[in-house]
């Protein structure tokens, strides 16, 4: 049994991988023993158990015989997790080295069961960051409105919960789907300051897909707000952060 267990959903990342992983297996104050990382070949062109130079004993490979998405990975790496503590890292992520010690500390301290914090935005590209406050709470009334969380900050005490945590089986927004669900049924998750994740933005990135991206938002909030009217008042804080953000970049 680990005390945390990082879930990484894996698609082709091989130029990135090796540093997120690095990023993961360097993290101080925790000991020995006490993470496990899995993470979920997705049926890429090219299979990870061939690319990959990190060893480590904690170290699980999980490979996928057909290609399903992101959210099934997750779902994959959470039902072999064997720690208390779920925290998500994608495969082109990586963490400042005291992001889980200092988060499961604060976790412990606020008797919390979902936390997240904040990050930067690093746009590989031109080689710029970009920092993304986080907000010290968030309830579901206000991820319904706009959402802050970012995947890769999050760690979800299993314990609390009284049932198995699983992602709904959709391939984009399945993270933004899930943080609303818990929140509304269990209350809000809290956030740390402190910037510890980068959150790496490529070309060619799902998040670029501006178009997609907007009808799947709108297909997340029509599961949870049946009231058309309700629906498209709370869409128009996506549109609106939307046009903000690609003002501001």
């Amino acid at each position: 049994m680990y005390l945390v267990t990082v879930v990484i959903p894996f698609f082709n990342a091989h130029s990135t991988i090796g540093r997120t992983l690095k990023s993961i297996f360097s993290q101080a104050g925790l000991t020995e023993g006490s993470i496990e990382v899995i993470v979920v070949d997705d049926c890429s062109t090219i299979p990870l158990g061939r690319n990959i130079s990190i060893i480590n004993s904690a170290l699980r490979i999980i490979t996928l015989p057909v290609n399903k998405g992101a959210a099934y990975a997750r779902n994959k790496g959470i039902e072999e997790a064997k720690g208390r503590f779920v925290a998500f890292c994608d495969s082109d992520d990586y963490w400042q080295p005291n992001k889980l010690s200092i988060q499961l500390d604060f976790m412990m301290k606020n008797d919390s069961y979902f936390t997240y914090t904040s990050y930067y935005k690093y746009f590989a590209t031109i080689d710029r960051k970009v920092l993304v406050e986080a907000p010290v709470r968030q309830s579901y009334d206000d991820l319904i409105r706009s959402c802050s969380i970012g995947c890769s900050t999050v760690v979800i005490d299993r314990e609390k919960l009284n049932e198995e945590l699983k992602m709904p089986n959709i391939r984009r927004r399945q993270d933004y789907a899930t943080w609303l669900y818990l929140t509304k049924k269990y209350g809000p998750a809290l956030g740390l300051k402190e910037p510890f994740t980068f959150y790496t933005i490529s070309k060619g990135s799902i998040s670029r897909n501006k178009l997609v991206a907007a009808r799947q938002h709108y297909q997340v909030l029509a599961s949870f707000e049946t009231n058309t009217l309700k629906r498209l008042f709370y869409f128009s804080f996506y549109l609106i952060k939307g046009l903000n953000k690609y003002l501001k970049y």
